[in-house]
């Protein structure tokens, strides 16, 4: 059970840690009844001697019902039928000292009424550690190669690919402290050509110290040096150098809650002296709370600033969170209920036609679903999501509705 327990937290404190601006691009599939990853919980068949190694294949199909595809105004919206072909497969290997979880899914997408979107996506994600009494090491990679909403302040459907990959070696110096040199690398390329000059590469270099206050909880201190280049262009005048300072708390604070909060200092300033400096305080927040054995919350929370397509402002700043209700309504059925909000805005003023202002969006989204296991390794799943846009330029608004029915298999 311990061994379950730390593995939960492991998923949880992952996927916090990577949220990023463009998180309609999340990289974690969350196909779970009762909030588990099947295959974490002993499934899949099982390698070697000991069959500490285990591979889970997998395949889902769903129908997608979109009232707006192109997330336009209510005057021009159209809709669309998605049929999805979703084959995966999952590698896990749980040790006393070493693990790895690693998943592959290929997202076939086939586009009834309009056929130019149809297309194929690939996804592939890796967790791995390795930990003796003194040193920990830490390998987080996310990749993915989609047809999708590339950031928020889009409508358009754009091809991208984007990895992540996240290292991070720590070593014990007493029983109460810790330090660890972290780093972080992270791809973000337009494959279309009328964005390409906007694809980049981020390195994050840096360092932390945490101060251990139990077995399960750990405060830190982190400094990071921060560089943006857009490799695409041969001008350097987009590109951009800065540093974070920041504190935090990671762990199980409770028998109930686990939490992963990061905040503090950023600093950005750009080659091109035109565009505005980013000075302000920045956060991200995952917080996870056992409300009883049938229930679970959690709320997710991030500030900060994200590449922006407009080349006059550079970035735009955002604010977002989102609150999730879990529910196992039976030991076979479990239901959740998802709200967000996202606030962006930008530091200088852009023309739309002949209207020029400084761009505020505020995106609300809502997400009810069921999943239902009939038998074991088989779930049936439904799903409404409902999407709006408020945006101080009117062709931006736009009102969204889906709704979704999918079969899964998982060994």
């Amino acid at each position: 059970m311990k061994k379950l327990l730390s593995l939960g937290m492991v998923l949880f404190l992952s996927f916090c840690g990577t949220l990023s601006a463009g998180e309609e691009i999340s990289a974690v599939t969350r196909d779970t009844v009762g909030g588990k990853k099947k295959w974490f919980d002993g499934g899949g068949i099982g390698l070697g001697p000991e069959k500490l190694w285990r591979i889970s294949p997998g395949f889902k199909y769903s129908t997608l019902y979109d009232s707006n595809v192109n997330r336009e105004p209510h005057t021009k919206q159209d809709h669309d039928i998605i049929m999805q072909f979703i084959p995966s497969i999952a590698l896990s290997r749980i040790g006393s000292k070493f693990g790895i979880l690693s998943d592959y899914e290929m997202n076939y997408q086939l586009f009834l009424r309009d056929s130019d979107q149809t297309s194929f996506n690939h996804r592939f994600n890796t967790k791995a550690w390795y930990e003796s009494e003194r040193l920990k090491v830490k390998l987080h990679e996310s990749f993915g190669w989609v047809k999708t909403y590339a950031t928020t302040e889009q409508t358009e459907r754009r091809i991208v690919i984007f990895n992540k990959v996240n290292p991070e070696v720590s070593y014990r110096v007493t029983s109460k402290v810790s330090v660890s040199s972290i780093y972080e690398n992270s791809i973000f390329h337009y494959k279309d050509t009328v964005l390409e000059e906007n694809s980049y590469i981020r390195n994050d270099i840096g360092g932390r110290v945490y101060y251990h206050v139990t077995d399960k909880t750990d405060l830190f201190l982190q400094g990071s040096s921060i560089f943006t280049d857009y490799y695409q262009t041969e001008s350097e005048s987009f590109d951009s150098h800065g540093y974070g300072i920041y504190v935090g708390v990671i762990g199980e604070v409770t028998d109930k809650t686990i939490v992963n909060l990061k905040t503090g200092f950023e600093s950005r300033d750009y080659d091109n002296g035109t565009i505005n400096s980013f000075d302000n305080w920045v956060g991200e927040l995952g917080l996870r709370h056992s409300l009883t054995a049938k229930s679970d919350v959690t709320l997710i929370a991030k500030r900060g600033i994200e590449e922006s397509i407009y080349r006059n402002t550079g970035w735009y700043g955002f604010n977002k969170f989102s609150l999730h209700y879990d529910y196992q309504v039976t030991h076979n059925i479990a239901a959740q209920i998802i709200g967000g909000f996202q606030h962006n805005g930008y530091p200088r003023q852009t023309f739309e036609g002949p209207i020029r202002r400084k761009r505020k969006d505020k995106i609300i989204t809502a997400e009810a679903k069921l999943k239902w296991e009939p038998i074991s390794n088989v779930i049936l799943a439904g799903g409404y999501t409902y999407g709006t846009r408020i945006c101080n330029f009117d062709e931006f608004d736009y009102i969204e509705h889906a709704i979704e029915a999918s079969t899964s298999l998982k060994f």
